[in-house]
C-alpha cells in the first residue's frame, strides 16, 4: 500500500496563534482559522516565505479578485469563506490534484516520475540550502549527507522554497521568472488573514495572462528539463518549476532520505515578468530585481523601496496604503538568500517597518536617494583618511562601519519624521542629514585615532590625513549652500 499525505489536512504548517501559541495544521485548517493566528513561522526564512507564497497564490486561484474593491471587500470581511473554500478543493481534486504528496500521477508541488529523466536518487538534503553539499560550504554542519532523512512534514514545507530560490543558469540548471533569487517582500497585516490578503493582487493589475497555463498543481504540462519558456501565466510563474522533485518516501519510518532532483524548466524572458512581491531598479541596462547583498545592507538601497512610479517597489507595497488608509506604517519583512553562481552565501531576513508618509510623499524617495548617495561618499573619505602604512587595515573598516550604523539609524528617523503633507518641501530634511552624517564622520575619525599609539612623524602624517575628511564635508555642505551656517564649518 502505497503512502498517503495531504497537505490539505496533515499537520505539515506550523503557525503561531494570536495568543502566541504553535500549532501544526494543514492548508484547509490554517485558512479556514487564518484570523485566529499571527503569523507562518519557520526556522528557515526560505521556507518561511515559500509557505507564504504557496498560500497566496492558492487564495488567488480560489477567489480571484478581480479588482482592488475585491479585496478591500476580503478585509472587510476578517476571514475566508469556508464554502468558498471546500468549493476549490473539490474542483482541484475533481481535476485530478488530491493535494496528495505522493500521489502517484499528480504528487502535489512536484513532477510525477519519468524513467528518462529521473535516473540516479539523491540525498534529500539537496532540497535544503543551508544544509551543506556540492558547492555550498560545510561550516559548522558535518553531517553525512546521505545520512539525513526528513519526515513528511519536512520535505513537504521545503517544496515551494526550492523553487523561489533556486540558483539561476548555473552548471547547466535553468531559471525561473526571476533569474538569481531576489528580495520578496511580505506585507505584514496584524493577523496570518491579513498578511495572507495584503499579499495578494487583484487580477485587473496582472500583466499578461492570469491562469493560463494554470496554477502549478491544476496544470497537466508536463515539466520537462530545460525546456524553454518565453512566457507564462501569472498563477504558474508565481510557483515556476525551474527543478524536477519527485521525493522518494520510506513506509517504514515515514521519512524521505532520498528525491529525484534535477533540471526543470527555463523562463528566459524575466523583462516580461513582473514579481508583485519583488522590488526593482531601473539603469540605461534595462530593469534588476533587488536582490541580496553582504556588501550592501538594506537601508541604502531603501529609496528603491520607497519609489512612486508604479513600476520599482512591490505592488503588493503599492496597494497598501489604499487597502489599509489611516495606517502610519507598513511592516515588511524581506526574505532572500545571496548567491554566487551555483553557490548559496548568506540567508537574509529583515524585518521593515516604514512610515506610510514616506511611502505617499513624491520627494522622499529622491531625498532618502540623495542622503544615501552622500553618505556613501563620505564614507570613502573616511575610509581613505584612516587608510595609511602606520594604520591597522581593521582601523578604517571599523571606523566605516560605525558610521553606516549611526547613518542607518538616522536615516530611518528621517523617514519617520516625513510629514503625510505630501506638498510639504523636504529640502530642511537633506540640510539636517548633512550636518549629522558630517558630525558621524569627525567622531569616527577622532575615536579610531585616539585607539592608536603614534608617536613623532607617524602621529604627524596620520593627523594630517584628517584634511581629506574636512575637505570633503567642506564641500558637501558648500554644494548645498550650508557654509557659514555651523560652527563646525
Amino acid at each position: 500500500m502505497r503512502p498517503y499525505y495531504s497537505l490539505l489536512d496533515e499537520p505539515w504548517l506550523t503557525a503561531v496563534t494570536l495568543t502566541g501559541e504553535h500549532t501544526s495544521c494543514g492548508i484547509r485548517q490554517v485558512l479556514q482559522q487564518a484570523h485566529t493566528m499571527r503569523a507562518l513561522t519557520d526556522a528557515s526564512p526560505l521556507v518561511e516565505y515559500g509557505l507564504y507564497r504557496l498560500l497566496c497564490v492558492l487564495l488567488m486561484d480560489a477567489l480571484r479578485p478581480q479588482e482592488l474593491e475585491d479585496l478591500e471587500e476580503l478585509l472587510d470581511k476578517g476571514q475566508f469563506d469556508a464554502k468558498t473554500l471546500e468549493q476549490y478543493y473539490t474542483r482541484c481534486e475533481q481535476e485530478g490534484c488530491t493535494f496528495d504528496l505522493f500521489d502517484p500521477e499528480r504528487p502535489f508541488l512536484q513532477a510525477s516520475y519519468r524513467p528518462e529523466w529521473d535516473k540516479a536518487p539523491k540525498p534529500v538534503c539537496v532540497l535544503d540550502v543551508t544544509i551543506p553539499s556540492g558547492n555550498n560550504h560545510t561550516h559548522f554542519d558535518h553531517r553525512e549527507n546521505e545520512k539525513i532523512s526528513f519526515s513528511y512534514a519536512q520535505a513537504a514545507r521545503l517544496l515551494p522554497a526550492v523553487q523561489m530560490f533556486c540558483t539561476a543558469a548555473a552548471q547547466g540548471y535553468p531559471s525561473g521568472p526571476n533569474g538569481a533569487p531576489p528580495y520578496y517582500a511580505l506585507v505584514q497585516g496584524d493577523n496570518l488573514f491579513e498578511t495572507l490578503v495584503l499579499s495578494m493582487i487583484d487580477m485587473d493589475t496582472v500583466r499578461g495572462q492570469f491562469d493560463r497555463p494554470p496554477i502549478l498543481w491544476r496544470s497537466t504540462i508536463e515539466i520537462e528539463p530545460k525546456r524553454v519558456v518565453p512566457e507564462t501565466s501569472w498563477l504558474y510563474g508565481m510557483l515556476f518549476p525551474a527543478r524536477r522533485v519527485l521525493l522518494l518516501p520510506d513506509e517504514q519510518t515515514q521519512t524521505v532520505s532520498r528525491v529525484y532532483f534535477s533540471q526543470g524548466m527555463n523562463y528566459i524572458a524575466t523583462q516580461n515578468w513582473t514579481d508583485p512581491h519583488v522590488t526593482y531598479r531601473f539603469s540605461d541596462k534595462g530593469r534588476f530585481a533587488w536582490r541580496p547583498n553582504q556588501e550592501r545592507p538594506v537601508w541604502r538601497n531603501l529609496n528603491t523601496l520607497l519609489k512612486d512610479d508604479k513600476k520599482s517597489r512591490p505592488r503588493t507595497l503599492e496597494q497598501f496604503t489604499a487597502l489599509r488608509p489611516g495606517k502610519r506604517y507598513v511592516s515588511v519583512v524581506l526574505y532572500g538568500v545571496q548567491t554566487e553562481q551555483a553557490s548559496y552565501i548568506d540567508v537574509m531576513r529583515y524585518d521593515l517597518k516604514i512610515p506610510t508618509a514616506a511611502l505617499q510623499h513624491p520627494d522622499a524617495a529622491a531625498l532618502v536617494e540623495t542622503c544615501i548617495k552622500l553618505s556613501e561618499d563620505l564614507a570613502s573619505v573616511l575610509r581613505a583618511s584612516l587608510t595609511h602604512e602606520d594604520l591597522p587595515p581593521a582601523v578604517a573598516s571599523e571606523a566605516e562601519q560605525a558610521y553606516y550604523d549611526d547613518c542607518e539609524r538616522r536615516i530611518w528617523q528621517i523617514c519617520g519624521e516625513i510629514p503625510a503633507d505630501t506638498n510639504a518641501d523636504l529640502q530642511p530634511f537633506l540640510l539636517a542629514w548633512i550636518e549629522d552624517i558630517a558630525e558621524f564622520a569627525r567622531q569616527q575619525y577622532t575615536k579610531a585615532i585616539g585607539q592608536i599609539l603614534l608617536r613623532g612623524t607617524s602621529l604627524l602624517a596620520v593627523t594630517q590625513r584628517q584634511g581629506l575628511l574636512m575637505a570633503k564635508i567642506h564641500k558637501i555642505r558648500k554644494e548645498h549652500g550650508l557654509c557659514g551656517n555651523s560652527k563646525n564649518n
